[in-house]
């Protein structure tokens, strides 16, 4: 396809080049490979579960080396709230359909942290929760929550709704992980550095809120906090077509770009230094008096980070010698099969070996927190063969063959599920940062139909951050307790134990 000058200016103004976009058609064309998963990752293969005395080891590996790191803690945050009030907006479209969801909202609504305000923004209407709650009119309660009237939270992040409530005062979620940050993420300095990636549109409430916070959590935890803030870059946008395969735009003649979805934060992330990377989504957060469980094993993922580093950074470094003996070969293939990485025949045999052992350990590492199975929607962890070469990869459901009868049964035997529980080890063994484009798996992605001005139009996603994103990381899967993952994807998930 040749681009007019009009689009060409466009796509030129928007970041891209048309050789980008050119590539990103040829996908809504050929589609995307599927991944070949070839077993699933278990406890009895590929995924960690170490024991009290291992867990304490790392623990203390942790607590003793990790806050003289620079450690950064990564949240995307860019997501609206709409989702998560789906029931809601569904009922204010069809308020005679009362579905169970609905029920389970308005007989609880005096439990959820955001009442207080809630009350009082209808109270100034004259209009009160318990008489709407008494003539059944729901749409009135709801259009307060959600819209100007009064909360406007269906036009707000995920991060900036109050989710638990406390004895003397609530706590949005963005609070929450400032909370979380003091108690695995502060550095010997005491600095505590946070990074959130969010929409352009929220980047004044989001500094509201971080510049009446941080004094109050400077001096509760005697810390200094450094919050910094990103936004999706427009260059990793995707252009978007009709169904009938022809360049979307609107009325005025205007290109239609979207976000590629979580993917694109690679270069977010890309662009941080640290020595230490927690990867947590925004929503994945609990109340005070079960946090305990979710710091535990917080330091368990660094502390594995830290020790297996150290242990490829010496394995390089014995690479690099100018004499090598068959013992040491042989002892870091040994911990290559340890952290998940299969030699084939013919690598294996080479006589570049230490070039090869070399390439496959100077990468950057992720230690995933592996929960077990409980029907969650997401990603699983999987062995996976690509040109010859088996890795641990973790895999979502959209990139298996949906023909293949026996990948579909591999993908259905997965034991556990990943809640984006991720530490990140993004520099060399010479302390220097990793180009973490280098070890994006491109072939990855997803096509999927959104609705724009009021038409259908197909779009593409870039490989996600934790699928194909890292797909050329060493990856590290630790099994991790179900307590440990608590996300809010709809508004009743905030009435489970872990946010009450």
């Amino acid at each position: 396809m040749e681009f007019s000058k009009d689009e060409t200016k466009q796509i030129l103004d928007h970041g891209l080049t048309p050789n980008m976009v050119k590539k990103q058609l040829s996908h809504f064309e050929t589609g995307f490979n599927p991944v070949k998963i070839i077993d699933i990752a278990s406890r009895e293969s590929g995924i960690m579960s170490p024991n009290k005395t291992e867990r304490d080891n790392y623990i203390k590996n942790f607590e003793n080396k990790g806050g003289k790191k620079k450690i950064i803690k990564f949240v995307p945050a860019s997501g609206a709230a709409t989702r998560m009030f789906r029931d809601l907006y569904q009922f204010l479209e069809t308020p005679n359909q009362i579905s169970s969801s609905i029920e389970t909202t308005i007989g609880d609504i005096n439990k959820f942290a955001f009442y207080n305000k809630l009350s009082q923004a209808l109270k100034k209407d004259n209009i009160s929760i318990e008489q709407c709650t008494k003539e059944k009119n729901y749409s009135t309660i709801f259009e307060y929550l959600l819209t100007e009237k009064g909360l406007n939270y269906g036009n707000l992040p995920k991060a900036l709704i109050e989710f638990h409530q406390y004895k003397d005062n609530s706590r949005t979620a963005l609070e929450e992980h400032l909370v979380e940050g003091a108690n695995y993420a502060k550095q010997i300095d005491n600095n505590i550095n946070l990074h959130f990636t969010v929409s352009q549109e929220h980047i004044a409430a989001f500094n509201e809120l971080i510049q009446y916070l941080i004094p109050k959590y400077n001096k509760e935890y005697s810390a200094n906090y450094n919050i910094s803030l990103s936004v999706q870059k427009p260059q990793t946008d995707t252009i978007a077509i009709f169904e009938n395969n022809k360049l979307a735009k609107d009325s005025k003649g205007k290109l239609l770009f979207r976000p590629s979805g979580h993917g694109a934060l690679i270069e977010n992330l890309n662009d941080l230094d640290a020595d230490i990377v927690f990867i947590k989504n925004i929503d994945n957060i609990s109340i005070d008096k079960i946090k305990d469980k979710t710091y535990i094993y917080k330091k368990l993922l660094g502390g594995i980070l830290l020790s297996f580093q150290e242990k490829i950074f010496n394995a390089i470094n014995t690479l690099e010698k100018p004499s090598l003996n068959a013992n040491d070969i042989s002892g870091i293939i040994e911990l290559c099969n340890n952290l998940g990485i299969r030699l084939n025949k013919t690598e294996s045999q080479s006589s570049e070996i230490t070039t090869i052992l070399r390439d496959k350990l100077n990468r950057p590492i992720r230690v995933c927190g592996m929960v077990k199975n409980e029907g969650e929607p997401g990603g699983g962890p999987f062995w996976v063969e690509k040109n010859n070469s088996i890795s641990l990869q973790i895999v979502e459901k959209a990139q298996i063959n949906p023909r293949s009868i026996k990948q579909k049964e591999i993908f259905q035997k997965s034991t556990h599920f990943n809640p984006v529980d991720i530490v990140c080890g993004i520099k060399d063994y010479r302390g220097e940062k990793f180009s973490l484009h280098h070890f994006i798996d491109k072939e990855q992605g997803f096509i999927t139909t959104k609705t724009l001005l009021g038409k259908e139009v197909k779009v593409l996603e870039v490989p996600g951050l934790w699928n194909g994103a890292m797909a050329g990381w060493i990856s590290i899967f630790v099994e991790v307790p179900s307590e440990t993952f608590s996300p809010v994807k709809e508004i009743n998930d905030l009435l489970r134990y872990q946010h009450l």
